[in-house]
């Protein structure tokens, strides 16, 4: 089989025959994840307020004693009933929010990274659109990082384990918890575990949701690669063959646009 450029990396997965792949997958997400105004609403949060406190994080929101060039600072708003802290980040550039306000696990420093938020977090970028909206409780992710572009999903991180998906797509187990990259209209681009690497196991779906793409891995053995015309058969060879090729290429070249727009706010997720 010709060799093709790979799109995503998984994790080694679980046995999975080529013929039990969804074919054609339609299915979109709920608009309460799809849309980002949606996605980011949260209930009214009652606060007392207090005497203002200032904490500085550098570029890839660690703490630092200082201001950095390029990073961020969080404001401590006050406390909530139970003795919450409720904390708000800003570009340290322009002091724009670059988060909207959200609460500290109890007890929590007030430096903490936000793996110590309680409930979600809504990010904007620097212009103030929504760019992603995460859960956090206990001192983990309680969900998908969702990621937003132009006001709509166009990506989610993995589903962190033992999590359960509130709207799963009908995927097979073995891509179940892997990160996803959608088209504008809705419909599964690719699944993936990382958003970086160019090996290992994925699946990708052409905008009307036809399988393009399959590359599928056996215990000790080779990988299995297929490209599928839009009908759901294999294809081998032929014009069919290089006209798919041509798709999967510019499912890749999107997939590292989208790898870069969220390496730039989210370093640590490169």
């Amino acid at each position: 089989m010709k060799k093709i450029l790979v799109l995503f990396a998984l994790a080694i997965l679980p046995a999975i025959a080529a013929d039990t792949l969804p074919t054609r997958l339609t299915a979109t997400l709920p608009d309460d994840i799809w849309y980002a105004n949606k996605a980011a609403q949260t209930a009214a949060l009652d606060y007392t307020p207090g005497d203002a406190a200032i904490y500085y994080f550098d570029a890839k929101r660690q703490p630092v004693n200082q201001p950095v060039q390029d990073g961020y600072y969080r404001e401590v708003l006050g406390k909530t009933a139970d003795g919450r802290a409720l904390v708000q980040h800003f570009y340290q550039n322009s002091r724009k929010p670059a988060t909207a306000p959200f609460v500290l696990s109890k007890g929590a420093a007030p430096d903490s990274g936000l793996e110590k938020a309680d409930g979600k977090v809504v990010h904007y970028q620097k212009d103030g659109a929504i760019f992603a909206v995460q859960t956090w409780h206990d001192g983990k992710a309680a969900g998908r990082t969702n990621y937003y572009e132009n006001s709509r999903l166009f990506a989610q991180s993995a589903l962190p384990a033992g999590v359960a998906e509130p709207a799963p797509l009908p995927l097979p187990e073995a891509f179940a918890h892997a990160a996803r990259v959608f088209y504008q209209n809705g419909q599964l681009m690719l699944v993936s575990d990382h958003w970086v690497q160019d090996e290992g196991a994925a699946l990708a779906y052409r905008q009307d949701g036809s399988l393009l793409y399959s590359r599928i891995l056996q215990a000790d053995a080779a990988p299995q690669i297929t490209l599928w015309d839009a009908a759901g058969n294999p294809l081998s060879a032929g014009e069919a063959y290089q006209k798919a090729e041509k798709e999967v290429l510019r499912v890749t070249k999107k997939r590292k646009y989208f790898a870069q727009v969220i390496a730039a706010l989210f370093p640590q997720e490169s």
